[in-house]
């Protein structure tokens, strides 16, 4: 498997400290809004405020949102049902791909049988998968991500 569970616990501690940043950020911009606006000037409370909303969309949009897909994609990955692919590597992407709106992945084109083929998707995190164009190959997926590359490959009637 690419993924441990050591793995998922990691990624999990990193969304906590980003989900911890940004609640810092927001009660701390508001807290200081208000305490500007009703001491100093209540316009320039009302700014701060702002700025805080800004900040806090832009640490979920920046931080948390992706840790948290790739959180999912791993708890998935891991928990998920899996199936064994096989086939011949047609074709591997040399750039990634940003697929479903939430990771990068390289794609790789499998012929499972003759005119028939699956586009897999190997996590880009983990570097560029090491195979060739007409290598056969059975990888472990879940749904159409590579979870595992297996080794023991037997040609299969």
């Amino acid at each position: 498997m690419f993924y441990t569970e050591k793995d998922l616990k990691d990624v999990l501690r990193q969304l906590w400290i980003y989900i911890s940043i940004g609640i810092i950020i927001l009660v701390g911009g508001i807290v200081g809004g208000f305490v500007v606006g009703l001491n100093v000037n209540n316009s320039l409370g009302t700014i701060i405020i702002g700025v805080t909303a800004f900040v806090c969309v832009f640490v979920f949009g920046l931080l948390i949102a992706p840790c948290y897909n790739y959180y999912k994609y791993m708890l998935d990955s891991l928990t998920g049902r899996k199936r064994v692919t096989a086939g011949v590597v047609k074709s591997i992407g040399t750039k990634t791909v940003y697929k479903d709106n939430k990771n990068h992945y390289y794609e790789i084109d499998i012929e499972v049988a003759p005119g028939r083929f699956a586009l897999l998707l190997y996590d880009a995190n983990l570097g560029k998968p090491n195979l060739t164009e007409g290598e056969r190959v059975k990888c472990l997926c879940y749904e159409n991500y590579i979870v595992k590359i297996q080794d023991d490959v037997k040609d299969e009637e």
